[in-house]
């Protein structure tokens, strides 16, 4: 399950954030931007890597 969290529109850029749960061994996002010219794209990212940030995270 992949659920919007937060999101935040700044003059840098706009970030997103996702809570996901379980985590799939991997967990591919895939994005594409047809309006600024960004074609269909993929990557993946290891689900240990996700929880091990997790460890560190600190609540805002």
């Amino acid at each position: 399950m992949l659920v919007p969290d937060a999101g935040v529109i700044e003059p840098s850029g706009t970030r997103v954030q996702h809570w996901a749960w379980p985590l799939p061994p991997p967990l591919t996002t895939t994005c594409r931007w047809p309006e600024q010219r960004i074609e269909t794209t993929s990557t993946q990212v290891q689900a240990q890597y996700l929880l091990g940030a997790a460890t560190r995270a600190r609540p805002r």
